[in-house]
């Protein structure tokens, strides 16, 4: 496969990664702010569920990340086209698995402590 024709497949999947960091931490303010919790369900526990949630979205993420991982993190030769896409991408996707990675972080805290959180 050529780098004009993985291109597209790494910008999707940044935004994947973009979009999953969004909802994830989305989900605790929801989880706060939106009265959908089921009759008899505290408002604490909730929230500690939500990090389960928040560590799915994260792991899922993640897994659709390390897809792109060997685009732009090559072993052997490099071509001039895997060095302009690493170039191009490389921080973005660094940035983006970091935020990841605290999401994961962020959701294990909340799903373990939540309940002494609020």
């Amino acid at each position: 496969m050529s780098s004009e024709e993985e291109r597209p497949i790494v910008k999707k999947t940044l935004l994947f990664g973009i979009v999953t960091i969004a909802i994830g931490l989305t989900l605790p303010v929801l989880a706060i702010v939106v009265s959908v919790r089921p009759e008899g369900e505290q408002l604490n526990t909730w929230f500690q569920r939500s990090g389960s949630i928040m560590v799915i979205v994260a792991v899922w993420a993640e897994v659709k990340l390390s897809s792109i991982h060997h685009l732009l993190n090559p072993t052997g030769v490099y071509t001039n086209d895997c060095l302009k896409m690493r170039e191009e991408y490389g921080t973005y996707y660094n940035l983006i698995i970091w935020l990841v990675a605290l999401v994961a972080v962020a959701g294990t805290l909340i799903w373990g402590y939540g309940d002494l959180l609020i």
